[in-house]
C-alpha cells in the first residue's frame, strides 16, 4: 500500500504564519491590526510526539502492507485523522488482540506515544507475525521502570493521573502484583485518601469501571485494588506525565505526611514530562509579564496538558480552550471546559475589544493547527 508521507509531513510539522511569528524580529509575536498576537517561548510539538509521528512516517516509507495503530498516537483529532487520511488504520481497543493474532507479516502495527497495557504487549510478543514499531514515550517507560521496582518491594503504589487516561492504563497494569495500587485523579481527593488509610480494607476496594457510581472521575474519589494489602508506611508515588507539577508536589507533601504518621518514608519518581514542565512555565511567563486581553489554548480536548494548561492561565487572564480555528466565529465561540467536559457557546464576541492575545498549545498540538488559528484571528480582528 502506498502511504503520502511527504505530503503528511508537510500537514504536521510545518506553517508558514508560525514560522513567521517564530522568525519575527520582536519576538514570538504577530501584529494584526492594533493588536497584539502573542506566542510563548516553547509551545506545540514535544520531543515525544515528533518521535512517535516520526517513526510512523519512517514506518509508512518501508512497508508494502497495512500500518495499524493499537490506539490513537496522540491525543489531537486533527493528527489522527490526517494518519488515517494517509492510510494508517486506528482500530477499537475491543478489536486490538483479533488483529494482533490476525496481522501478517508484511504489516506494521505500531504501539502508541502512551504505550500499551501489558497484557497487550505480550500478546504482541507471543501472537503477532507483523513487524512491532514502539512509539512509546521515553519519559513514560521511566515510570514503568520505577513501578515495576516498587511493585517488586510489594509497596503500595499511588498513580496520580485520570484513570481512564492510556497512559495511566498502561502504568496501572505494571504497577499491579502481590501489592495495592491507588489511583487518585486531583489532589482534592487527597483528604480522602488519607480516611481511607485508616478504615478497614474491605471498604477500601472500589472499582475503576465507568460504570460504577464509584468512578473516580464522577466523585473526586480514588480507586483501590488490592485494597487488603494497602501499607501507609510503604508509599511509593509516581505522577501520569502530563500532570501540573505543582499539584505533584503538593501531592508529594500530603503523602510523605501519611508515610510518616505511619512510621514510613515516601518513594517517589520525579515523573512530569520536561516537555510539559517547560510549556506551563512558558505559558506563566508570558502571561505575567505581558497581561493579554485574551489566552487561547490550543490543542486536542482529551489531551490532559493542553487541559492543564488551561488550568494553569485561566487563572490569571480570560482564557478558552479550543480545538482549532473552526471554534472561532465573528458573533460566538465555542470552546471547552475540560473539568466539566462540556462545550460552551459564548454568543456575543466582540473582536475589537481584544488588544493582546496569547496563543498557547500543548505538546500534542500541531503548527498547522496553530497557524490556522492564527488566519482566523486575521478575518476576525479589526484592520
Amino acid at each position: 500500500m502506498a502511504f503520502n508521507v511527504s505530503k503528511l509531513k508537510s500537514i504536521l510539522f510545518t506553517d508558514t504564519d508560525v514560522s513567521l511569528a517564530v522568525k519575527s524580529a520582536h519576538g514570538k509575536l504577530l501584529y494584526i491590526g492594533n493588536t497584539t498576537v502573542m506566542l510563548p517561548e516553547v509551545f506545540g510539538f514535544c520531543r515525544g510526539v515528533t518521535r512517535a509521528l516520526a517513526l510512523a512516517m519512517e514506518a509508512m516509507n518501508s512497508t508494502s502492507g497495512k500500518i495499524i495503530l493499537l490506539g490513537e498516537i496522540i491525543h489531537n483529532p486533527f493528527v489522527n485523522k490526517r494518519l488515517m487520511e494517509a492510510g494508517v488504520t486506528i482500530p477499537d481497543e475491543a478489536d486490538f488482540k483479533e488483529i494482533i493474532r490476525n496481522s501478517s507479516n508484511t504489516d506494521t502495527i505500531i504501539i502508541p506515544a502512551f504505550g500499551i497495557e501489558k497484557n497487550l504487549e505480550e500478546q504482541l510478543q507471543t501472537h503477532c507475525k507483523a513487524r512491532v514499531v514502539d512509539a512509546t514515550c521515553e519519559d513514560v517507560k521511566r515510570i514503568w521502570t520505577f513501578v515495576s521496582s516498587e511493585k517488586d518491594l510489594g509497596r503500595t503504589i499511588v498513580l496520580f493521573g485520570k484513570p481512564s487516561h492510556s497512559e495511566i492504563k498502561a502504568t496501572l497494569s505494571r504497577s499491579l502484583g502481590h501489592n495495592c495500587v491507588i489511583i487518585i485523579p486531583k489532589v482534592a481527593s487527597a483528604e480522602k485518601l488519607s480516611r481511607e488509610l485508616t478504615e478497614t480494607a474491605s471498604n477500601k476496594s472500589v472499582s475503576l469501571h465507568p460504570s460504577k457510581s464509584t468512578d473516580p472521575e464522577k466523585n473526586g474519589g480514588i480507586a483501590v485494588f488490592n485494597g487488603h494489602l494497602m501499607n501507609p508506611a510503604a508509599l511509593s508515588l509516581a505522577s501520569q506525565t502530563t500532570m501540573l507539577h505543582s499539584e505533584t508536589l503538593e501531592l508529594t507533601e500530603i503523602l510523605t505526611d501519611l508515610s510518616l504518621a505511619a512510621g514510613g518514608t515516601l518513594h517517589s519518581c520525579s515523573t512530569i514530562c520536561r516537555a510539559t514542565q517547560q510549556r506551563q512555565d512558558a505559558a506563566l511567563e508570558l502571561c505575567r509579564e505581558n497581561s493579554p486581553d485574551l489566552v487561547i489554548v490550543i490543542g486536542g480536548y482529551d489531551s490532559s496538558n493542553t487541559a492543564n494548561l488551561f488550568r494553569i492561565v485561566r487563572s490569571l487572564q480570560k482564557s478558552i480552550f479550543i480545538e482549532g480555528a473552526h471554534c472561532l466565529s465573528e458573533s460566538h465561540l465555542s470552546h471547552h471546559d475540560p473539568d466539566s467536559n462540556e462545550t460552551l457557546i459564548d454568543e456575543e464576541m466582540n473582536w475589537s475589544e481584544f488588544k493582546r492575545i496569547a496563543l498557547l498549545a500543548g505538546a500534542s498540538c500541531p503548527s498547522a493547527v496553530i497557524g490556522e488559528v492564527i488566519r482566523r484571528l486575521r478575518q476576525l480582528l479589526p484592520h
